[in-house]
């Protein structure tokens, strides 16, 4: 029988709170893919599929490290490449995300009458005049 050693035990929990740390990050993602999610935005949903299929080729990344395999150590390793071109993907799809949230703010702002605007110039000059104590004695 072997005994784990001080340092293999120190391996074992960083790798477990690695394991906390990536399920924690990737809740959010599994949450706006569950059926019941509600969330219809295509770029919400490419960037969620792309963000679990970047952690569980890093998974399986840690997997063959911590198994003592070589494979992703090289740079052309079919997975490490895979791993490169999905984190590329996930940056492209959060700046269309970006961008489209920006371009419905900008839109939904847009759309509001100057009356409407909270606190703009513009819709303190379309409101009426406030009343004053001559023009209601006048009506009077």
């Amino acid at each position: 029988i072997t005994m784990a050693t001080p340092a293999s035990l120190e391996a074992l929990a960083k790798t477990d709170k690695a394991l906390k740390e990536i399920l924690l990050q990737l809740r959010p993602f599994l949450e706006i893919l569950a059926p019941d999610s509600g969330v219809d935005d295509p770029n919400r949903i490419a960037m969620a599929r792309t963000a679990v299929a970047l952690s569980l080729g890093t998974l399986q990344y840690m997997g063959n490290r911590l198994r003592g395999s070589s494979q992703g150590k090289n740079p052309k390793d079919p997975l490490r490449l895979e791993l490169n071109r999905m984190r590329q993907i996930l940056i492209q799809v959060q700046k269309k995300v970006k961008e489209n949230t920006a371009a419905a703010e900008e839109a939904s702002s847009s759309s509001l009458t100057p009356a409407k605007r909270k606190g703009s110039k513009e819709a303190e000059e379309a409101l009426p005049p406030a009343p004053t104590s001559s023009s209601k004695k006048a009506k009077m």
